[in-house]
């Protein structure tokens, strides 16, 4: 059997939405959908139902490759007109999530993706790109300087009062991996977050000298610190505001791939971050000792040697965890 019309597959499109927000979706299920659709005219396959369909298969970790092969030959033979934001980041999204790639379907979302206005992204949508296609190419092509160029445009027309912590770390990240600077761009995502902090100092629900930021926040820093490192962004202006939220972070919400993440990139920026090296070193000893894991050492001491930190029962704690490392954990492609 097959879908005989444009209706009946968004219908489909509409129960596999319902079933898997209820969580009632099954591989089993899925394997009939997926032989359903392989038997239906894929001229019947409209861009927002080959969204719908990958994004589910994708959320189902189900890398059914004859299948995405045959959506995305479909998609392509669309007008770029025919996408949106949302769908475009629903299908590289679920390709970034079961590695599925396929270079000529890059190429034509590299055009897809700069014939929506530049005001039409919403930020979600911009993040989801920009870290899909930093994963799925991380290199800078004519596609993907064609796609972060454009994107770079969206970013800085929205306002700073709308950038959040999330938004600013993905961003950062994403042109990091793929090699592309744009000074515009990070100084007015940079200036954001900057504004942010303005905010939150003066409002009414933070009560002062008691640090408010979250996991997330943390998360969010240290990624933003590597990726500052990598860009080789100096501006001490800029790194001396990043050191102060991070500062504010309790010491509870750091976990060991944050403060790793930190030391190194402490270690290799032109400002003072004793202070905040300092605190991290507290962070270190309220870890448990399981989490520290030879790559994470080995950052760690290099960070707080090269920053000077004199925490004798850092080291002790440190070195008490290299002692008990395994000779194929303390191996040379590890640390």
């Amino acid at each position: 059997s097959s879908l005989k019309s444009s209706g009946e597959i968004r219908s489909l499109c509409a129960i596999l939405t319902a079933l898997s927000k209820l969580n009632l979706l099954d591989r089993d299920l899925l394997g009939q959908t997926s032989r359903l659709i392989r038997e239906t005219d894929e001229r019947l396959l409209a861009a927002p139902s080959i969204s719908v369909i990958l994004k589910t298969f994708a959320n189902m970790a189900v890398r059914d490759f004859s299948l995405f092969r045959r959506l995305l030959g479909r998609a392509r033979e669309l007008e770029e007109a025919s996408w949106t934001p949302l769908s475009l980041s629903n299908v590289l999204s679920s390709c970034n999530k079961l590695s599925v790639r396929f270079e000529d379907a890059l190429e034509y979302f590299s055009h897809a993706i700069p014939a929506i206005a530049p005001e039409d992204f919403d930020l979600q949508s911009l993040a989801i790109i920009l870290h899909s296609y930093s994963n799925l190419q991380s290199s800078l092509t004519p596609a993907v300087d064609r796609v972060f160029s454009h994107l770079s445009r969206s970013l800085q027309l929205v306002p700073h009062s709308q950038i959040n912590m999330f938004t600013v770390a993905v961003t950062m990240n994403s042109f990091a991996k793929v090699g592309k600077q744009d000074s515009h761009l990070f100084r007015h995502i940079l200036s954001g977050i900057r504004e942010m902090e303005t905010r939150a100092a003066g409002s009414d629900d933070e009560v002062q000298g008691v640090p408010s930021k979250t996991l997330q926040d943390s998360h969010a820093i240290s990624n933003i610190f590597n990726a500052v490192v990598k860009l080789e962004i100096d501006d001490p202006h800029v790194l001396n505001n990043l050191i102060s939220m991070a500062r504010d972070i309790d010491l509870s919400y750091w976990n060991e791939i944050g403060i790793a993440q930190m030391f190194n990139a402490l270690a290799k920026i032109d400002v003072d971050s004793r202070e905040l090296a300092d605190r991290l070193s507290l962070a270190v000893l309220e870890l448990p000792s399981h989490k520290l894991s030879p790559q994470v050492v080995a950052l760690i001491l290099f960070g707080a040697s090269r920053l000077g930190v004199n925490n004798q029962l850092l080291y002790t704690v440190l070195f008490a965890r290299v002692r008990k490392m395994t000779h194929n954990q303390m191996s040379t492609r590890v640390l």
